[in-house]
């Protein structure tokens, strides 16, 4: 950010600096001021994907922290490897909705292997240290699909879910290949 730019900015930049894309843009009508920006009908580019939808980021004020706000869509998220843990930590000050939809997903870098399936759904909120995860849905995931639901408020964390593999051979090789290990090793040696 520059000299003298407003906060929001600044912390737009470093949760940017954070992500793994190597190129990225934003067009269309966008309202700004110094405590933050919103705009609808956006256009945001991350490498070979292309998003559409919404996004509010306001900075703190009277005593509240700031808040993200990103509601996207996309027919294919196509990403070379998911966010890492920092640019996480980039905005953990905010508060944050996230709703984000894509017709397939495809992660070239995930552990030792790719990730390429059907769609993908995830709806989450943030306030303070209290996380929902409202709706995390993958179809299509090497025959297998997972609904995923759950929180945290920073003392406990509970989490229900439902997974369905037609193909359990090819979703335990999956396994193994995300988190190869003793664990993911005795996995798939009960499944095969």
């Amino acid at each position: 950010a520059a000299l003298g730019a407003p906060p929001a900015v600044a912390k737009v930049a470093a949760f940017g600096a954070a992500l793994p894309y190597r190129d990225a843009s934003l067009k269309g009508p966008v309202e700004a001021s110094a405590t933050g920006f919103s705009g609808r009908n956006l256009k945001l580019t991350l490498d070979r994907t292309t998003l559409t939808g919404a996004l509010a980021l306001t900075g703190p004020a009277d005593g509240k922290p700031g808040r993200l706000n990103l509601d996207l869509a996309t027919d294919s998220l196509d990403v070379d490897a998911l966010p890492s843990l920092a640019a996480g930590k980039a905005i953990a000050d905010l508060d944050l909705a996230l709703s984000l939809r894509a017709g397939s997903l495809h992660v070239a870098r995930v552990g030792e292997t790719e990730i390429d399936s059907g769609s993908l759904t995830v709806n989450l909120t943030k306030t303070g240290p209290n996380v929902a995860l409202k709706r995390l849905s993958v179809a299509g995931l090497d025959g297998a699909s997972l609904e995923i639901e759950g929180g945290t408020n920073g003392d406990a964390t509970a989490a229900t879910g439902q997974l369905r593999a037609d193909r359990l051979r090819d979703f335990a090789a999956l396994i193994a290949r995300l988190a190869p290990g003793a664990a993911a090793f005795a996995f798939v040696s009960g499944i095969t």
